[in-house]
Order: structure tokens, then C-alpha cells, then sequence
């Protein structure tokens, strides 16, 4: 849990957004997410930074490996 008063920025709060993606269950949530384009409309408001890259990696890596459940169960139908 992010305590919100350590929150200093609009882009801490957009990056508190993207963390909410860990909190999603299902493959269907984690599709959602990237048809939508969750990850990358918020990013692209974001600075260019090493350390906001490397998290946006890194929620790209997580969502994208929740999504592949629901893939391979899609091909075997």
C-alpha cells in the first residue's frame, strides 16, 4: 500500500495508477487493460526517465505474461 500524503506529483499519482494493474486477478482483467491502452495513454504523459522506463517494463512484463493464460486457453477452444 502506497500511503497517498507520500504522494508529491500528478505523475506520482499516475504512476500509483499503473500500480493498480498488480491488484487484478484474472486474464480477462489483464486483456482489458491492454486493449484499452491503460499503459500506454498513461505512459506517454509521463517524463522520459530511466527509473519511470524501468517500471513501465515492468508492468508491461506483468500484464503481458497474465494475458497469456487467457490466450492459450482461447487456442485450445
Amino acid at each position: 500500500m502506497i500511503n497517498l500524503s507520500e504522494l508529491k506529483s500528478l505523475n506520482d499519482f499516475k504512476l500509483l495508477q499503473l500500480s493498480w494493474v498488480f491488484d487484478l486477478n484474472f486474464p480477462a482483467s489483464f486483456r482489458l487493460v491492454l486493449d484499452r491502452g491503460y499503459i500506454d495513454r498513461l505512459s506517454m504523459t509521463l517524463p522520459e526517465d530511466v527509473k519511470v522506463e524501468s517500471i513501465l517494463v515492468l508492468i508491461r512484463e506483468y500484464v503481458a505474461e497474465r494475458v497469456l493464460p487467457d490466450r492459450k486457453r482461447l487456442m485450445t477452444l
